[in-house]
């Protein structure tokens, strides 16, 4: 028998949908480093991005906590199978 968990779908769905987000931040970081880079002094763009990495730090960590809480899910997801 072949079950549908919709909980399970919507928790996948939204952790794409994070992901997918989390990737156009990275293209965007890219994008604003160039534009620092151009519109301001060597040394107002080195505060501006040192502020930037901090905020990346954050996210990464985030990052980090959601692949932690997605494996115990698929661990308790596994135990609740069986």
């Amino acid at each position: 028998m072949v079950t549908f968990d919709k909980s399970l779908h919507e928790y996948y769905t939204k952790l794409n949908d994070f992901h997918a987000q989390f990737r156009m931040v990275g293209n965007n970081y890219n994008q604003t480093l160039k534009e620092l880079k151009c519109h301001f002094s060597e040394h107002r763009a080195m505060a501006l991005v040192c502020k930037l990495e901090k905020y990346m730090m954050q996210l990464v960590q985030i990052m980090h906590e959601v692949v932690e809480l997605t494996n115990r899910y698929e661990n308790h997801r596994i135990g609740k199978d069986n």
